[in-house]
């Protein structure tokens, strides 16, 4: 597909309604990452009205990988406006993310929350790049399972991962499906680890 046709897809376009029925909107950036220290590839927040907000990086990334984060953050607007289970074990920890990154042995309940927060999100995205035959949905799942195992990885050894290498690399090594639940992640297998020590 090319952007345009990303762009003009239906999913899309379900995505701006539903955030617009929320007060909420998104944001394509045009830089490499989103703004804040932590230089992620794409947010879902609320902005200072409590609207929702999802920004997404689209600099440096290929039409498939910028929408597939698209696709993640949405997810993470389900969960919200869903209510779900995880969703509200979630926001009833009330931590941020770069406390967690940054003590993560003061955190050890917040990151396996955090760890089945994010396999939830997972899920849902992978349902909808195959109901809506978006892209190839095991690749998907590979780039996912390499960033579930940076949670376990986080939660192991107390250090979240930098890799030097392209994640391409290390989603190759990755299964093609998610494991059954995020516990599994904590078995983290050697060729996954030894990209994640630094």
């Amino acid at each position: 597909m090319l952007m345009s046709s990303l762009i003009n897809s239906d999913i899309y376009k379900t995505i701006e309604s539903d955030l617009s029925e929320n007060d909420g909107k998104i944001f394509l950036q045009k830089g490499k990452y989103c703004a804040g220290v932590s230089k992620c590839d794409g947010i879902f927040y609320f902005n200072n009205e409590g609207d929702p907000v999802i920004k997404v990086a689209t600099g440096d990334k290929t039409e498939k990988e910028w929408f597939g984060v698209l696709i993640h953050e949405y997810c993470h607007f389900l969960q919200w406006t869903t209510n779900s289970k995880i969703w509200q074990k979630f926001e009833n920890q009330n931590f941020a993310f770069d406390d967690i990154i940054s003590k993560p042995k003061k955190f050890k309940e917040e990151i396996l929350i955090l760890l089945a927060l994010e396999r939830d999100c997972e899920r849902r995205a992978i349902k909808i790049i195959k109901d809506n035959n978006l892209f190839c949905h095991k690749e998907y799942a590979q780039y996912a399972n390499a960033i579930l195992y940076k949670y376990a990885y986080l939660y192991k050894n107390n250090i979240w991962p930098m890799p030097r290498t392209r994640y391409k690399t290390i989603a190759n090594q990755c299964p093609n499906v998610l494991l059954k639940s995020h516990l599994n992640y904590l078995e983290i297998p050697e060729s996954i680890i030894q990209f994640y020590q630094n």
